[in-house]
């Protein structure tokens, strides 16, 4: 969904509840200040390529409007929970990249529609929408589960700042570093599977 649908709905629904709204934009998006019964509340909505549709409630915690903005937001679906067509899909995803000691690793998971219901199952989502714990809880249970879907990079600091030199020397970057290192994780699950 794009902002400017997102929005319109937003304006509809809280038309039919009653409430009177002003719109301006700000950067990244748009402010939409409710009034209702003489209470105001700002909601800042931001949209970006990676995260979506994000809403920012303003005012006091204790705003009598709150609570009924609160239901009246509708969370975007994520791209993530659209359903999909694919057959076959691979996820990587890196950690380490900003860090001064310790390694960077790259990381990847393919999956296929057969064992869809079992990631579902035993909760794999959006890391955002889960705890640390559970992470770490999920990612064992697949470790054991799916021993040959997983494919990882680890790069320590010795060999990360070789081949981040090999890069420079050839005018890339660390993204593309970054990209390279994504792209070997995908074309080693390929060649299991």
């Amino acid at each position: 969904m794009n902002l400017k649908t997102y929005i319109d709905k937003l304006k509809l629904k809280s038309a039919e509840l009653g409430f009177v709204f002003s719109e301006k934009e700000i950067k990244y998006g748009s402010q939409l200040l409710f009034e209702k019964d003489s209470e105001k509340i700002p909601i800042n909505i931001y949209y970006s390529v990676k995260k979506g549709i994000t809403t920012v409630v303003g005012g006091s915690k204790n705003n009598v409007l709150r609570p009924e903005i609160l239901t009246l937001l509708e969370k975007p679906a994520d791209k993530a929970d659209e359903q999909h067509t694919w057959n076959v899909w691979a996820g990587t995803d890196e950690s380490g990249k900003g860090d001064y000691f310790g390694p960077l690793v790259v990381c990847g998971f393919i999956a296929n529609k057969k064992i869809e219901p079992i990631l579902k199952k035993l909760g794999v989502q959006d890391s955002k929408k889960i705890t640390d714990k559970d992470i770490k809880r999920i990612a064992e249970k697949l470790l054991f589960t799916f021993p040959k879907s997983f494919e990882v990079l680890i790069l320590n600091p010795v060999k990360y700042n070789d081949l981040y030199e090999k890069f420079r020397s050839q005018g890339k970057k660390l993204n593309e570093m970054l990209a390279w290192m994504h792209a070997r994780i995908i074309l080693n699950l390929k060649q299991k599977h």
